[in-house]
């Protein structure tokens, strides 16, 4: 190698968050975006929920110079570690999002969100 090359230095980690947002219909099941239903955020929103769109890709923001992607967007799934006497940890499959990552909500704007489908709870949102 020589010596006198340059080589760029690349920026620390940075992890970016979406979210993905859909409502229940009983008639329909599961969806998501305006077409669905007029008053609903768009399917994707931006961290700061001030872009909304239709792909993870229209909501993304772009990838500074210096930057590179090491790993594409991935659904967030978060589960409690319950420690047992023996100091082993055990998953707790009642976790903070169900197991594809959902959080359940009576409300887009709610500050309550559980990891289950209750009866009245009728949006979703997960991260990515």
């Amino acid at each position: 190698m020589n010596e006198d090359m340059e080589v760029p230095s690349l920026k620390p980690i940075e992890n970016q968050l979406l979210w993905e947002f859909q409502r229940f219909k009983k008639s329909i099941g599961w969806g998501a975006g305006q077409n669905f239903d007029p008053n609903d955020p768009g399917r994707y929103a931006s961290h700061d929920m001030k872009i909304y769109g239709d792909t993870l890709q229209s909501v993304a923001p772009p990838v500074p110079p210096n930057y590179r992607v090491d790993q594409g967007w991935t659904i967030v799934v978060q589960k409690r570690i319950v420690k047992s006497k023996n100091g082993a940890g055990n998953v707790d499959e009642t976790g903070i999002t169900d197991r594809f990552g959902w959080h359940y909500a009576k409300a887009f704007n709610s500050d309550k969100w559980s990891d289950k489908h209750l009866e009245g709870m009728d949006v979703r949102r997960r991260a990515w």
